[in-house]
């Protein structure tokens, strides 16, 4: 009898579990509502806008330019090989977790509201802060990227201080940012338009006209690396910041034209193209030139191994092409940003966590001004005490944009233990975890210091909340209850 009730235990957690897995995806778009009211413009995005903007976070220009390099330090001809392997574990599992999370708790909150609505809300309060930090602390690293390289581009610009141009530049895309979503989504794409096919046609520029001939079966090699296995996992977590940012799509889910459906194939779409533009470039940047060179290039290639590479097919006016890209890649990157922020910060207002001024809205083009403007602030004084410490903003932000993404995988497991009464889902999520805390260990002194200044300031939030007396809202849905979320029902 006994062996009947346990063969009936496990027969019900398989079931729990398939049918678990087959409602994450919202195939039809039967979910039409996000799950909160919202007075953001509704239903102007759809996929391709959604994934745009997320790979406009990304910033593949820039973000190739500046780490793949890294990555050929120590992982050499094998880099392909680490930028595989991160996206494989952890990157794709995160993002089959916020599939899953997206698709029962539709917000443009992200890891916020995941945190407070299957955490806890003080742990959402602290988490909804550090995402929303991280995001503002992009805003004046790219604003100083993009500076250096106008001061490259136009010599009259050189005499005037980096910070001042970066402050100038926050002007003109918070100016972008308060004009609507729609202007946002076309600035962006336009953007990335330029910076992918820069991207991509270097790479592909390598792959046909190959210069320095290495096999394809050498580059997935593992025992091809400098040090053969360490090599690889050495340039790991460089690969795990290479493929961030693709889950700023669910900022964007409650201006979404089929919210949960969009923002699922946009996750999808964003951290795939990630692979392909950084295996590309990888790929074909190893086959123009070798990688012990493109690891230590001269300091007057601006843009870097961008540039190089570049340099080898194109000549003339076109040499500054590279230059350019990484300005539009950093722009884009400080566009994104600054919305995702927003959205995080205006979605946390609306849950009283922060205060109401931040979930103020503009009546006409329905953007939340009063978040994009703090945003706007609080850059401008970062730029004029902490100045162009590219450095130190990197390092923190990969700090505090890990123990966002750890959150979002506890927040997975608990659900999928909830639902299910089983733990296998959770094996690989708790596995990535484990890679996330180690990411976070290595971000350096200073960054550990700074991000753990502003995690702090998450705590202080959250006791502020505790003591005025803040709860979760009413009405808020539960996570088993999938068909209060529902809109229109087939």
């Amino acid at each position: 009898m006994a062996g009947a009730q346990d063969f009936s235990g496990v027969a019900k957690a398989r079931e729990s579990t398939r049918q678990f897995i087959s409602e994450t995806y919202d195939a039809r778009g039967e979910i039409q509502e996000p799950l909160h009211t919202t007075e953001l413009k509704r239903g102007v995005l759809g996929v391709f806008r959604v994934t745009g903007v997320a790979l406009g976070f990304n910033a593949p220009a820039w973000i190739a330019a500046t780490t793949i390099p890294l990555i050929y330090a120590v992982s050499g001809v094998a880099t392909p090989l680490t930028i595989l392997i991160a996206f494989l574990f952890p990157m794709f599992v995160l993002c089959l977790c916020f599939v899953a999370l997206v698709r029962r708790y539709p917000s443009a909150g992200g890891v916020f509201t995941f945190a407070d609505q299957i955490l806890h809300p003080r742990v959402g309060s602290v988490i909804g802060w550090i995402y929303a930090v991280a995001c503002l602390m992009i805003v004046p690293l790219t604003s100083v990227v993009a500076a250096q390289y106008l001061q490259f581009l136009i010599t009259g610009l050189r005499s005037v201080p980096e910070p001042l141009i970066a402050a100038v530049l926050v002007i003109i895309y918070l100016a972008i940012t308060l004009r609507g979503v729609e202007l946002t989504a076309v600035t962006g794409l336009f953007l990335l338009t330029i910076e992918g096919t820069v991207v991509l046609g270097t790479g592909l520029l390598g792959i046909l006209m190959p210069r320095d001939h290495v096999s394809l079966a050498q580059m997935y090699n593992p025992t091809a690396a400098p040090q053969p296995w360490l090599g690889v996992f050495s340039g790991f977590l460089l690969g795990i910041f290479l493929l961030a940012n693709f889950d700023s799509a669910i900022n964007m889910i409650e201006e979404a034209k089929k919210p949960v459906r969009t923002v699922q194939r946009a996750l999808v779409l964003t951290i795939v193209g990630e692979l392909v533009i950084y295996s590309v470039a990888a790929i074909g940047w190893a086959r123009a030139v070798s990688p012990a060179v493109l690891a230590h290039l001269p300091a007057s290639y601006q843009g870097t191994a961008l540039t190089y590479v570049t340099n080898l097919y194109i000549h003339g006016p076109l040499r500054y092409l590279p230059a350019i890209v990484v300005i539009t890649s950093a722009l884009a990157n400080l566009q994104m940003a600054m919305n995702a922020g927003a959205r995080e910060a205006y979605r946390m207002a609306k849950q009283g966590k922060l205060p109401h001024i931040f979930a103020w809205v503009h009546p006409r083009y329905k953007t939340p001004w009063a978040t994009a403007l703090t945003i706007a602030v609080v850059s401008w004084l970062m730029l004029g005490i902490l100045g162009n410490s590219e450095s130190l903003y990197i390092n923190s932000v990969t700090l505090l944009w890990t123990a966002a993404y750890i959150s979002a995988m506890a927040g997975f497991i608990v659900l999928a233990v909830r639902r299910t009464g089983s733990w296998w889902l959770t094996i690989v999520p708790i596995a990535a975890i484990g890679m996330m805390l180690y990411a976070g260990a290595t971000a350096g002194t200073p960054a550990l210091i700074f991000g753990g200044v502003w995690i702090g300031g998450g705590i202080l939030l959250m006791i502020y909340n505790e003591v005025r007396g803040a709860h979760r809202p009413t009405g808020v849905v539960p996570d088993w209850d999938l068909e209060s979320t529902r809109g229109v029902v087939e």
